[in-house]
């Protein structure tokens, strides 16, 4: 039964994914006992011109305090320039700007952050999820460094034990993008589409147990989870052929789009299950 297939394979490569890959993992050496995201930001703030003087743009040495920060960069159409750092303690990403940094270097509160920005004009204002962002970094900076390492671990771990609810979130999308690329097809409803997402979906976690959680750790290579994506993608494009019975060229053409369109639902949805975590944490 797909359903039933489903459910068990699910279970079982989640199960062993999150046995083999726990939150400790992300810290290097698994014993890091100090997590520097605040001296870092603070660091790279620093080391930016546009913090010394804003009005030395076009100077040269504002490109190369740009190189030794981060790049620049623009989150959600805000027009304020943000630098991107990777902080090598924690290989974890984090977008700060001038004023989170003096933020947190005063030890401003959330409640006061927010209450700062309710007087602030609608222009002036952060946007919906950078309040979010600032929040939880703002409380994670009143917590020390401990608590700066609990909060980095909690966000990891909600993030990917969100992943199973994305993922049958994901499904009946995928059955319904079929269903858009096919709509001439009367012959097939859309519980035909979605036995075929069922399979495929339960196809890809067993091979993905078989290859990466069983071969891969008996013979000590990852030879057989590259041929397991290989076969994942072959998989779907002779599955469709097989079901539908179009033309290869037909077949080849709404397989990329297929492609198309889900790469931008999960990424929609990764973004979404991201902001999702930030407030459960």
């Amino acid at each position: 039964h797909p359903i039933r297939l489903y459910l068990f394979s699910s279970f079982i490569y989640f199960l062993l994914f999150f046995s083999f890959n726990k939150a400790d993992n992300t810290f290097e050496n698994g014993n890091i006992n100090k997590v520097k995201v605040n001296d870092s930001a603070r660091l790279a703030i620093q080391q930016d011109p546009l913090h010394q003087d804003k009005n030395k743009k076009a100077d040269t040495s504002y490109q190369e305090g740009i190189k030794a920060a981060g790049k620049i960069i623009n989150l959600a159409g805000d027009k304020k320039e943000y630098v991107f750092i990777n902080d090598s303690n924690t290989k974890f990403n984090l977008t700060v700007n001038a004023d989170l940094d003096s933020l947190l270097a005063k030890k401003v509160t959330p409640k006061e952050y927010l209450e700062q920005q309710k007087k602030l004009d609608s222009k002036k204002k952060a946007g919906f999820f950078t309040r979010i962002i600032t929040v939880k970094i703002l409380s994670m900076n009143l917590r020390g460094e401990e608590g700066k390492k609990e909060f980095v671990r909690k966000l990891i771990e909600t993030f990917f034990h969100n992943i199973p609810k994305m993922l049958f979130f994901l499904l009946p999308i995928f059955a319904f993008l079929l269903k858009l690329l096919y709509f001439r097809h009367k012959q097939f409803y859309y519980v035909d589409h979605a036995v075929l997402s069922l399979h495929y979906f339960s196809i890809i976690f067993l091979l993905l147990v078989f290859s990466n959680y069983i071969l891969d750790k008996i013979f000590g290579t990852s030879i057989f989870s590259t041929l397991a994506v290989i076969w994942i993608f072959l998989y779907l494009l002779i599955a469709m052929k097989k079901l539908y019975r179009q033309g290869w060229g037909k077949t080849i053409v709404k397989y990329f789009a297929l492609g198309f369109l889900f790469t931008i639902t999960v990424l929609i949805t990764l973004f979404v299950n991201l902001v999702v975590t930030t407030m459960m944490v």
